[in-house]
């Protein structure tokens, strides 16, 4: 396995971490407080919500651009 194939599961697995914390907090909220505030989170004027959920998925999309960046340095050295 090489190290692209590594750093792009790793990717993945932070990607998909992201994801799933993001759906269990908003459920918790559905659940927990309602529909109000569950619709509340994705108001357009909740820009910290905004912030907050790239800030949770960044580390996967910038380990992927960096599996793409060593991907097109391997194959352009071959």
């Amino acid at each position: 396995m090489g190290m692209v194939r590594v750093v792009r599961v790793l990717g993945y697995i932070l990607l998909l971490i992201g994801v799933v914390v993001i759906l269990v907090g908003t459920g918790a909220t559905l659940v927990n407080d309602g529909l109000g505030a569950f619709l509340w989170l994705f108001a357009p004027w909740n820009v910290a919500n905004f912030v907050m959920m790239i800030v949770v998925i960044a580390p996967g999309l910038l380990v992927l651009k960096l599996a793409e960046k060593l991907k097109n340095r391997r194959d352009n050295t071959l």
